[in-house]
């Protein structure tokens, strides 16, 4: 994997930032957001994929969701180098939505 010096890099740690620590910064940053950590889609089940994810209430947009986090990549200068957020998509129940990204493991 090739990084430009000043991409997905984490000022206050020093070091570079993958995607799952960059969606997990974000929702430390959001409250009204929580990661689940290997999350099982259910339209996955039979291909046992555990992935990252991140739950908001059914009231909530998920589309803002994925709005936001993409102004935060970007102005964070957090590049998606690896492809990682292809494929995310979304569950949906009667109290919650799901936005989960296959990719990140």
């Amino acid at each position: 994997m090739c990084y430009d010096n000043n991409k997905n890099y984490n000022k206050e740690e020093n070091k570079m930032m993958t995607i799952r620590e960059a969606i997990r910064k974000y929702v430390s940053i959001h409250n009204e957001y929580s990661i689940i950590e290997e999350y099982e889609p259910q339209c996955m089940i039979d291909e046992n994929v555990k992935c990252l994810a991140v739950e908001l209430d059914a009231q909530q947009s998920y589309m803002q969701l994925i709005m936001d986090l993409t102004e935060y990549f970007d102005s964070n200068n957090i590049e998606d180098t690896d492809f990682e957020l292809e494929g995310a998509s979304v569950e949906a129940a009667e109290d919650r939505s799901v936005v989960f990204f296959p990719q990140v493991k």
